[in-house]
């Protein structure tokens, strides 16, 4: 994993610089809308039923989308499969991602300070197979 500092504007005035993995999309809208896709990554290795969780399909993609149709900010992990690290689950972000944490507090303050008010939507999916007959 190689990290790469980003930059957001907090406080409409001071630069705040912090390290991100580079498998994490950060993008800056100007919209008071904040778009967090947790699970768009994909599992390389064979899931094991029962033990392993799926994917959501297609949620960076759809993220990434909202974000252009609604000039959002958007956090969109596309890589990372949810079985190594849940970006949903609190304990796992206390332990291995506190970055994830920052990010998003710094995030939303940083619309707040510009818009008075921020808007998280949490996008998930849903990740079916249907038989076919």
């Amino acid at each position: 994993m190689r990290d790469r500092r980003i930059g957001l504007l907090h406080g409409c005035d001071i630069l705040v610089a912090m390290t991100v993995p580079d498998w994490i999309e950060v993008h800056r809208g100007t919209a008071p809308l904040v778009l967090f896709a947790p699970h768009g990554g994909a599992r390389v290795a064979p899931r094991r039923p029962g033990r392993d969780n799926v994917n959501d399909l297609h949620t960076a993609d759809l993220t990434r989308e909202l974000g252009i149709a609604c000039d959002a900010t958007w956090i969109v992990n596309p890589v990372r499969d949810r079985n190594e690290l849940d970006l949903n689950r609190t304990e796992q972000l206390q332990r291995h991602a506190r970055w994830l944490l920052e990010l998003l507090a710094t995030t939303l303050e940083d619309t707040v300070a510009r818009h008075g008010h921020a808007v998280l939507l949490a996008v998930h999916g849903w990740n079916v197979g249907q038989p076919v007959c």
